[in-house]
């Protein structure tokens, strides 16, 4: 009997857990995403500054969402240009071989990371316009 009273509470925490796990990734209206998001990359602490100092703008307009797949631009320091994008729930990656961009989508708020290149990572925090 304590075996099965064991087995059941076991089984319903994993299912609690599973829960919260999938309603931290939960997904986005894609269409919500089209527009405007500026804001700030701020180097992460540790880094030399390497190319570019250690904190400046960063703007990515959002033009279409079909699927998983996005479009749009980036204008930030070091590179100004056409962007396609993968959403995956509230994750939005870009990048190629060199470099990777993963940034959270909350709302009107998208946080996140970019990394390679040959620069120390940056911390992105973006604002809907």
């Amino acid at each position: 009997m304590r075996i099965l009273v064991f087995a059941l509470a076991f089984v319903t925490c994993a299912l609690v857990a599973s829960d919260a796990v999938v309603l931290a990734q939960s997904s986005v209206d894609p269409q919500a995403l089209i527009g405007e998001w500026n804001g700030r990359w701020t180097q992460v602490a540790g880094g030399t500054g390497g190319r570019g100092g250690t904190q400046g703008p960063y703007t990515l307009v959002i033009t279409k969402v079909e699927g998983d797949r996005v479009s749009g631009t980036l204008d930030t320091q070091g590179f100004s240009g056409n962007i396609m994008a993968t959403l995956s729930g509230n994750q939005l990656s870009f990048g190629n071989d060199r470099v990777h961009t993963q940034l959270t989508v909350d709302g009107n708020q998208m946080r996140g990371t970019r990394s390679g290149g040959g620069v120390p990572t940056r911390d992105i925090q973006l604002t809907k316009k």
